[in-house]
Formats: structure tokens, C-alpha cells, sequence
């Protein structure tokens, strides 16, 4: 059964960084399930805590909606799944330094994950792309061999494998919980 990537709900709301538009990198591109061509400047994403309290999450949440994870979580994912995501180096602005240990997380493939028969979603309007969900369900193989992919009808879901599961639990990684779809209140 495909999981969720989410921030999890005892998540600091001061922890979550802000990511810098100013920089010449299109995040939108983060969400398109797609190898992309390293940027020439770096992404940059701003918290408004220190280096020593960032530091103890392996994945910090930020407002380009893609998981900016550590070294450790990215070590250990190529070893589970290289082939399912491009890490992308990213420049942390903590308020007392800068940190180059966290990349987003870039998702290579997208997939039909939406059991429409079981999911209750409302569309945007005067358009058929989805908007939100009022319950969904996900088709249980929908991952086939991967263990990271974005849901090619909503790609600001990114899907996990219960081994991506396991990885996290194994490494006690702070900032991530993987939930099926049935476990979030929409």
C-alpha cells in the first residue's frame, strides 16, 4: 500500500522554512515526477531557528512543498532506491548560519495512484485537475517496483513504500511520518 509524505502534526510550525523565490530555480519543477538539470545556483530555503535545532530533523518541511532532507536520509535512500529520486543541493539559512547538509528530494517518476471508485475529491473550477480531497484511496499496487513516486493527478503528493517506511523507523529520522491515505483527515 503507497504511504503519504507528510509533515507530521507535532511539527513545529516555527521549523518550517520558508524557500527564497529570489533564487533563479522554479521548485514547481520539484513536482513534475522528472529528472531535472542541476541549477546553477543553488535553492535556498530560510527557518527562523538556529543550526543546532535544524539539525536534529532529517527531513525539514518548507514551503515548496518537497521534502529538503539530510545527508544521512539521502545516503540511505540511494541505497534503498537511487533510481526513484534525484537529490538536489540545497542551501539552509538557519538564523545563526548557513548549511549545505539538506537536498530536496525530487521524485523521478509519477503514477496513477487514485482509486476514483473509493476517493471523494472536488475539482477546480471549470477545469479537470483535482483540487482536494474529501476521502481518498489509493490503488494498493499503484508503485509497482518503486519505493518514491509523485501521483500524476496530484502531484504535490508524494508516495512512499512501506520499505521507505521501514528506512525512516530504522533511522528514528525526525521531521517525516508516512501515513496511507485512509490515516489523513481530509
Amino acid at each position: 500500500m503507497p504511504l503519504l509524505w507528510r509533515i507530521p502534526d507535532k511539527y513545529p510550525q516555527k521549523a518550517i522554512g520558508a524557500y527564497d523565490t529570489t533564487i533563479p530555480f522554479d521548485r514547481f519543477m520539484l513536482l513534475e515526477g522528472q529528472r531535472i538539470v542541476l541549477p546553477e545556483a543553488k535553492p535556498v530555503v530560510h527557518f527562523s531557528i538556529t543550526a543546532k535545532q535544524l539539525l536534529v530533523y532529517d527531513c525539514l518541511p518548507n514551503s515548496a512543498l518537497v521534502p529538503l532532507l539530510s545527508k544521512r536520509l539521502i545516503h540511505a535512500l540511494r541505497e534503498l532506491c537511487e533510481d526513484d529520486f534525484q537529490s538536489i543541493p540545497t542551501v539552509v539559512v538557519a538564523t545563526d548560519m548557513q548549511l549545505d547538509d539538506y537536498s530536496f528530494l525530487n521524485a523521478t517518476t509519477c503514477v496513477p495512484a487514485i482509486d476514483h471508485a473509493c476517493s471523494n475529491y472536488f475539482m477546480v473550477p471549470e477545469t479537470e485537475q483535482i483540487m482536494g480531497f474529501r476521502k481518498l484511496r489509493h490503488r494498493p499496487n499503484c508503485l509497482g517496483e518503486r519505493h518514491l513516486a509523485r501521483d500524476v493527478e496530484y502531484r504535490s503528493h508524494l508516495l512512499a513504500s512501506e520499505k521507505v517506511l521501514g528506512l525512516l523507523r530504522r533511522l528514528k529520522a525526525k521531521g517525516a511520518e508516512l501515513l496511507t491515505a485512509e490515516e489523513v483527515h481530509w
